[in-house]
């Protein structure tokens, strides 16, 4: 039976003795069953081979991508029996299924086709297995293997390289990950994972778990206070986990070797701590997490306390013990036998060391100083005094960690990093408050390395820091981005919220939901990041599978951010010239120079159309043609070349890579060498995964151009070649708008007036009364547009025009809030069909050529019969070919009235108007507003508007 369905039994069994008013007897062994929902679940990313590609999910097929922080690329297990597992995605919680020689997504039921082996072939040079093979239970002569230009399938498992999966838990970075070092490439830590999950809530149960020597995750239920227990042993292969609800653990005496040096018990490898509270409180001098002579060790999200007392000035120590020692034996210890195997491979992150003498200290009690190797990153070390933390005889690289001490009383015994003996330190991004120079950094002393690159210091705990300015003896050389693997930086300080205090003090420790465990490497905290460094081993590669052209709405508008800088692409000085260049620039707003429309080039291709000039004629172009590296991105004018044709493919994270046909989407537009300043060079680059090569589209309001109001303007629609046409030219309400052939009447011909709110919006007239104007019916897809009287209370009468590449116009309506276009329906070719508005769609029936008329409107005026009666006066319908102009007969048009912030209709902007918009907002007395309420036009009334309105009525004079 699956762990699954005896989860399914007990939770049925409890709810039914609930019911009747029983309470369940607690078990004794720990229970085998499924918790996914109580405590952190161990997610990873399965590496493609020896490549920068991991298997993300995309609905319910498997396509490779690279690294990017989303759940898509997270997946977890479901132990099922030894060997055998559920394979689920944390996007969907959907299982890997086997379907005949396809692989795809599909919801849990159980079926043999969703149990998988998952087996290692391939071990590392010292013996952890770098590499395994992913084979169906149901069949096990087909694996999960991937093939460039098919994707994902199932075949006959044969040593190939796209058949060969790394498990790189999701979180470990640094040394105790996938690294690499001088001897090779070596695997990452993967703990308990590929064991059966256990639930223990004693001391005694937690004990028996740790000394199994099979692998399995051990999640802890409840406090513990172990402080009568001596040594206890973990053994290899463990993740020891705290649940959401309870994760305390009192006095651990936790050690990775046999106390006594037995005989053929080697030091434990291969483990994995998380989301445990550890405290000292009733044991002095304890060591609660002793590392004796092991690697592959992740702890990661531990809240380290001491409620024991101590005096941090030195000036006579009553607890010494520690919080982790990582060390060899001593010769003089009982387990000496291991002291010729130093530690190796040790990550420290995201922990949180609070109130403690002594906290973390490592090393080797043997002359060795090539191994010991440990990376310790986004921990928060609160109010402790010495070693945070101190190496002798080996390599650390502190990064992004956040210390607060305790400010001018520190007193003299306080430090930070200390480098010993044998040592190589590297801090980067550090952030000391409460520290001199001298207690933060020492490191560097005599003939050992250290250096330290861009931290922050404040004397005072509150006090603003300072770029620390550090002078080692002999400097470090050591570059791990270059050497070892890669990783992501943070400002050590700056002033937006998004530096190592913000975000230490936030996600470090431990946590009672999934929704507070944090990694940096969270697509959450992609703008977060400063430096990224890729892995300095892993190949880059680019699979065809995974090129799915994105389709976007034609002309839809956006700003186009970089992933890698969060910058975005501008057109210098927005210079309506050719080979104006594109770079990349900050934006509080959208504007000409960083806003550029998407118009279909055909076959998946977009032109990217820049907003500068006439928002139409400039797009962007891979200058000369060419298909090179580095080749320039500019704007030039359209010209229906491949060069200006873009292909947006979507990532797993939800970006887009913009690919160029020119290069035949083998390269795509980037920042020039991943630069994260303003001013950097937009370029063509081949595809590589880089995130300067990512982009993120935010949609804006299409600026729409500006028209000329002083011409005559008949509409020709593209696909049919007839024009707008008002139906038997006749002048009243209601009068449907159609296509018609060219006859140059009046009633196919319109003059357009700008709307005094700006924005670019213009009522459409008809020339022959321009008391008339267009109106679409209602504000959905297939509303007719047809003729209406002007009035200023109403905005479903504005338009605005988009210029396309090739000189057409889209007309959108203001009543869609500029989401349809006018087009004649059904692209009709038909004479009579109707004019209507619908959503964008790359069909010419929606594009029209403005063809012009010069004319004065000063003095242009039209001839007309008018009757009048006791009612009103009317004017009667013109027959004849054109308007008949004169300079002495004329019949004046009203421009119109509609004053943009007048939210009581009384023709004026004041006071009056200001109060009504307000209590509107609060809901006072059912007051409603109209439509010219909504100043930012972005379909909503709010308090913005209401911010702008005020800006509107200081500007008028009338505060």
């Amino acid at each position: 039976m699956s762990i699954k369905k005896i989860s399914a039994i007990l939770t049925a069994v409890t709810v039914g003795a609930a019911a009747l008013g029983i309470v369940p007897v607690p078990v004794g062994a720990p229970l085998t069953i499924d918790a996914a929902e109580s405590y952190p679940v161990q997610k990873f990313r399965l590496a493609l081979s020896d490549t920068d590609q991991n298997v993300n999910a995309s609905g319910s097929s498997l396509i490779p991508s690279a690294q990017n922080g989303t759940a898509a690329e997270k997946w977890s297990v479901n132990f099922i029996s030894s060997g055998v597992f559920e394979i689920v995605n944390s996007s969907n919680g959907q299982i890997l299924t086997a379907n005949g020689s396809g692989v795809s997504l599909a919801n849990d039921t159980n079926a043999a086709s969703q149990r998988w082996k998952i087996e290692g072939v391939q071990k590392d040079y010292d013996g952890y297995y770098l590499y395994y093979k992913i084979t169906s239970n149901a069949d096990n002569s087909k694996s999960l293997t991937y093939t460039n230009g098919s994707g994902f399938s199932l075949a006959k498992y044969s040593g190939a390289a796209y058949q060969k999966y790394k498990l790189n838990l999701d979180g470990l970075e640094g040394f105790a990950a996938n690294c690499k070092t001088g001897s090779g490439e070596k695997a990452g830590a993967i703990g308990g994972l590929l064991g059966e999950t256990v639930f223990v809530s004693t001391a005694d149960d937690l004990e028996k778990q740790l000394k199994t020597t099979e692998p399995k995750t051990i999640v802890v239920t409840a406090d513990i206070d172990m402080q009568k227990k001596s040594h206890t042993r973990i053994r290899d292969n463990k993740t020891l986990v705290g649940s959401y609800s309870k994760h305390t653990i009192y006095d651990s005496y936790f050690r990775t070797n046999n106390e006594y040096g037995t005989a053929g018990d080697e030091p434990s490898d291969n483990i994995v701590i998380r989301n445990l509270k550890m405290t000292a409180k009733n044991v002095p001098n304890r060591i609660l997490v002793n590392i004796w002579s092991s690697r592959q060790i992740w702890i990661d999200h531990i809240d380290f306390e001491s409620q024991l007392s101590f005096d941090r000035k030195g000036n006579g120590q009553d607890e010494v013990g520690k919080f982790i020692w990582i060390n060899t034996p001593y010769e003089s210890y009982m387990d000496k036998k291991d002291n010729g195997r130093s530690p190796d491979y040790v990550t420290i992150s995201y922990c949180k060391f609070t109130h403690r003498y002594w906290t973390v200290a490592y090393g080797t009690q043997n002359p060795e100083i090539t191994r010991d190797r440990t990376t310790l990153l986004y921990n928060w070390w609160n109010e402790n005094v010495r070693r945070c933390p101190q190496l002798g005889n080996g390599s650390a690289h502190v990064y992004n960690n956040y210390f607060s001490a305790y400010g001018s009383n520190n007193g003299s015994a306080t430090s930070g990093i200390i480098g010993g003996d044998g040592s190589d330190m590297v801090s980067q991004n550090n952030r000391f408050q409460g520290y001199t120079l001298g207690q933060a950094l020492m490191m560097g002393g005599g003939n050992d390395p250290a250096r330290d690159d861009n931290s922050y210091i404040a004397s005072e705990v509150n006090g603003t820091p300072s770029k620390v300015s550090f002078s080692p003896k002999k400097k470090s050389s050591w570059n791990p981005n270059t050497s070892n693997y890669g990783y992501e930086m943070i400002d050590a300080y700056n002033t937006k919220g998004t530096d190592t205090k913000a975000f230490c003090t936030k996600y470090s420790g431990c946590f009672n939901s999934e929704s507070g465990i944090k990694y940096i490497t969270d697509s959450d905290f992609s703008s977060w990041i400063t430096t990224r460094y890729n892995s300095p081993f892993l190949k880059t590669a680019e699979f065809s599978a995974s090129l799915e052209p994105a389709v976007f709405s034609n002309g839809s508008a956006y700003m186009i951010k970089n992933v890698n800088s969060g910058l975005y692409i501008d057109i210098d000085g927005a210079k309506a010239q050719n080979s104006t260049n594109a770079q990349q620039w900050g934006a509080n707003e959208p504007g000409t120079q960083n806003t550029f429309k998407l118009v279909s080039a055909g076959d998946g291709y977009y032109y990217i159309v820049s907003a500068v000039g006439d928002g139409g004629t400039f797009v962007l172009d891979v200058a000369g043609k060419k298909t090179a590296n580095g080749t320039n991105v500019c704007i030039y004018t359209y010209g229906e070349g491949d060069n200006q044709k873009f292909m947006f493919t979507k990532n797993a994270d939800g970006s887009y890579k913009i690919r160029t046909k020119i290069s035949g989407e083998k390269s795509c537009v980037e920042v020039a060498d991943a630069s994260m300043g303003a001013s950097a060079n937009v370029q063509q680059w081949e595809v590589n995964g880089n995130s300067c090569q990512d982009w993120i589209l935010e949609p804006v309001s299409n600026p729409g151009c500006k028209m000329d109001t002083s011409v005559i303007y008949t509409f020709k629609n593209v696909n049919s070649g007839m024009v707008m046409d008002v139906d038997g030219g006749k002048m009243a309400d209601g009068t449907n708008v159609q296509q018609w052939g060219s006859g140059g009447n009046a009633n196919q011909k319109w003059t357009l007036t700008a709307f005094s709110g700006g924005g670019n919006y213009y009522y459409i007239r008809s020339l022959q009364n321009e008391n008339y104007v267009l109106r679409p019916v209602g504000d959905n897809n297939g509303g007719n547009v047809e003729l209406v009287t002007y009035s200023n209370k109403d905005s479903s009468m504005l338009f605005k025009f988009s210029k396309n590449p090739d000189g057409s116009y889209n007309i959108m309506t203001r009543t869609s809030r500029d989401a349809s276009y006018v087009e004649v329906a059904s692209a009709s070719k038909s004479s009579g069909a109707n004019v209507q508005q619908w959503t964008p769609t790359n069909n010419p029936c929606q594009n029209w050529e403005a063809v012009t008329e010069v004319t004065t409107k000063a003095t242009t005026t039209m001839t007309t019969t008018t009757t009048t009666t006791e009612e009103n006066t009317t004017t009667t319908e013109i027959t004849t070919a054109a308007p008949v102009i004169t300079a002495t007969e004329t019949t004046t048009v009203p421009e119109p009235v509609l004053i943009i912030g007048d939210v009581n209709g009384d023709k004026k902007l004041d006071l009056s108007d200001l109060i009504m918009l307000q209590k509107y907002l609060v809901r006072m007395g059912g007051i409603t507003v109209p439509e010219n309420a909504d100043i930012n036009g972005d379909g909503r009334v709010n308090v913005i508007d209401l911010m702008m309105l005020k800006q509107l009525y200081i500007k008028e004079g009338q505060a």
